[in-house]
């Protein structure tokens, strides 16, 4: 499912959600959109529109009302924020743009994008590990990975 960066009404990076929420709070009058896909399209009765990229609250109260029905939706974003930026293998700290999505149980031998079996991780220890279980590459997790609740993320 496509995500969709929200931006709190003074442009701070808030969270992401999937695309049927950003619309909901769009259409509800809570959110504007700031930018859409290029090439991507939502089909709706009549016709259809382009797929926000970044919404951004209209204010507090907007904010409050949609934070309540939020949960802890796994994404890129959400778990760099859950792993506080650092590799969970090194503990260096790294940016967003640079941190790397690792799989634990890679996927090419059955591990699934999830809370439980993802990790924010840096490029070195995301290419030492490669194609191995972290006990297979002689590597161990600082801290094991869970679901957060929705207040351990925004």
């Amino acid at each position: 499912m496509e995500r969709v960066e929200v931006l709190s009404y003074a442009d701070v990076l808030l969270y992401s959600v999937d695309w049927i929420e950003a619309i909901e709070d769009v259409f509800t009058g809570r959110a504007d959109i700031v930018e859409n896909h290029e090439h991507r399209h939502i089909g709706m009765v009549g016709g259809s529109m382009p797929m926000p990229k970044i919404i951004k609250f209209k204010s507090l109260e907007s904010i409050t009302k949609s934070y309540r029905r939020n949960k802890a939706h796994f994404s890129r974003t959400d778990c760099y924020i859950r792993d506080n930026g650092t590799c969970q293998y090194c503990g260096t700290k790294i940016t967003r743009e640079l941190a790397e999505l690792e799989h634990i149980v890679p996927r090419s031998r059955g591990g699934v994008t999830s809370w439980e079996n993802c990790v924010m991780s840096c490029h070195d220890c995301n290419s030492k590990k490669g194609n191995k279980t972290p006990h297979e590459a002689g590597m161990r997790l600082i801290k094991t990975p869970t679901k957060p609740s929705a207040n351990q993320i925004r």
